[in-house]
């Protein structure tokens, strides 16, 4: 059995590849947009979710099929029954309904997650949003305000820092940075830089997105 745990352990520590996998998925569907002077990607954590919940629920199934088809299937047998008998519950089945009604319903929404990314070229911005086919192109002609906002408030009024850079569109929409990016304390001067160049606005600041005037107000 000893050899089984030591398998599934390795399988565990694999998750990593799963959420290499997610990340190249998500970086080549950026690149695809073609030459991009900034690309913005999600926050990394967000492909760590479905590699790391499937190896918690599958680890055990994994070593328990394995040594019963390739071991000595009746003593496999008589350990269930005695880890049953221990844990008060199937096993097995728990571990069935935590794959159907945790991991898939994760897998399900990390997949509709990886078109999710912003790139910035010449004379547009692409942004691709959760379960998109295909990008929002929004041309610089059209930009109308370009804001940096410090972070925004939670719920019980708590202020919390994350610097973004806001574009605001003629046709309402709206990009932000922080929408493909993990927190950041601090501006990117290049990119604001390049938005202030391409878009020929001044950026406007203020605390949170809330605090901006209605568009078209100083």
């Amino acid at each position: 059995m000893g050899r089984w745990i030591r398998t599934a352990c390795r399988r565990d520590c694999h998750w990593s590849g799963g959420y290499a996998l997610l990340e190249s998925i998500n970086r080549y569907l950026a690149e695809s947009e073609g030459p991009a002077f900034f690309r913005l990607l999600p926050s990394k954590a967000v492909w760590s979710f479905a590699p790391g919940s499937a190896a918690l629920a599958l680890t055990w199934p994994a070593v328990f099929l394995g040594w019963k088809r390739l071991g000595d299937g009746q003593l496999a047998a008589r350990y269930l029954e005695w880890n049953d008998q221990r844990c008060g519950f199937n096993t097995l089945r728990a571990f069935h309904w935590f794959n159907l009604l945790i991991v898939l319903p994760i897998a399900s929404v990390t997949v509709l997650a990886l078109p999710i990314h912003s790139t910035v070229h010449g004379d547009e911005m692409r942004m691709r949003r959760f379960a998109s086919l295909r990008p929002t192109h929004c041309p610089y002609s059209q930009a109308r305000r370009l804001a940096v906002v410090d972070g925004f408030r939670t719920r019980d009024g708590r202020f919390e820092r994350r610097v973004a850079i806001l574009v605001d569109f003629q046709t309402g929409k709206r990009w932000s940075s922080a929408d493909n990016s993990d927190f950041r304390r601090s501006v990117d001067e290049n990119l604001l830089g390049f938005l202030q160049e391409k878009t020929d606005l001044s950026p406007v600041f203020a605390e949170t997105e809330s605090d901006l005037p209605p568009l078209g107000e100083r």
